[in-house]
């Protein structure tokens, strides 16, 4: 016969141990097993890669606008999820600010669509974009929107964004 201070100790043991394992199992189910299967089911656009941007003046995109940085995307893809970071590398030493900034992107993608947003922690930098993929699966066009800390205000050029 047991006596209930042992039933009610064993009891406190199985609960401290069940929890923590309970917590690991979903936490692997949440980061491991989720974004896989979503990757599975996922049946559209693969958009992981490394891409470059390249800003416009006009909305037809004829006219390029001399953009003080090189920008470049490195993006990656579980399902119609998007991250990765947005490389802002300044063109000469003439450009004021950091010479390399860095911004975390998400995103997603749905049908032709994409929406991408990021921050930069140094200069309280954000970034916005609003996409739609081309039918040649290789390029991106729309609206790139960002903070401008020098001048305090947000500034949105038309955009296009091609895969390497």
């Amino acid at each position: 016969m047991t006596s209930p201070f042992n039933d009610m100790a064993f009891s406190v043991a199985a609960n401290v141990v069940a929890v923590p394992v309970i917590f690991a199992l979903g936490l692997f189910y949440k980061q491991g097993i989720e974004p896989w299967l979503a990757s599975i089911a996922y049946k559209g656009q693969k958009l992981a890669g490394t891409w470059t941007v390249k800003f416009y003046l006009d909305q037809a995109r004829t006219q390029p606008y001399n953009h003080e940085r090189k920008v470049t995307l490195y993006l990656k893809q579980k399902g119609h999820k998007l991250y990765g970071k947005s490389v802002h590398a300044k063109i000469t030493d003439d450009t004021p600010g950091l010479p390399i900034r860095e911004y975390e992107i998400s995103g997603t993608i749905k049908d032709s669509l994409v929406h991408l947003w990021g921050t930069e922690a140094a200069t309280i930098g954000l970034v916005a974009a609003v996409l739609q993929l081309r039918s040649d699966g290789r390029t991106l066009e729309g609206y790139w929107t960002y903070y401008q800390p020098r001048e305090n205000t947000v500034l949105s050029r038309p955009c296009s964004i091609e895969m390497r």
